[in-house]
């Protein structure tokens, strides 16, 4: 089965990644079947060049999706990756996390009317078409913590 992971994948020269040009996943990671079961084709090599996951996450120290270079994986539990992701910058944030109606200028607008109590949450919720948590949470700062 190694041989399966070395032939559907090539070395990247300058990462020493190994890209995998096998089938991939909607969610842009390789896959592969073996004894009938689909796995990510990541997870399959840490298995087979280093151990069994077990239930861990096979977590990439490139960060590249494609790459089954088990040099370049590590296991780890959700907190580790979500940790891994922060510390790298790759955790989205503001107008990058998803559709948001609120946007970097409207905050500091939202927040210019708020701040000398012009305004209230309930106010600049309706006029910005938000839940009023939404309002709280963002001059709370927790949310849109980036623009405090």
């Amino acid at each position: 089965m190694t041989e399966a992971i070395l032939s559907k994948s090539i070395p990247e020269p300058n990462t020493g990644c190994w890209l995998w040009i096998g089938c991939l996943g909607a969610d842009g990671y390789g896959k592969i079947k073996k004894a009938g079961k689909t796995y990510r084709a990541h997870r399959l090599s840490y298995e087979l060049f280093c151990e069994a996951p077990g239930d861990k996450l096979v977590m990439h120290k490139c960060d590249t999706p494609l790459c089954v270079n088990p040099e370049h994986l590590s296991l780890g539990t959700p907190a580790d990756n979500m940790n891994d992701k922060v510390a790298k910058g790759r955790q989205a944030k503001g107008e990058r996390a998803g559709p948001r109606a609120l946007t970097a200028e409207l905050i500091a607008e939202i927040k210019a009317a708020y701040i000398p109590r012009k305004v209230s949450q309930r106010a600049l919720a309706d006029k910005f078409g938000v839940a009023e948590i939404t309002i709280h949470r963002m001059l709370k700062a927790r949310t849109w913590k980036h623009l405090t």
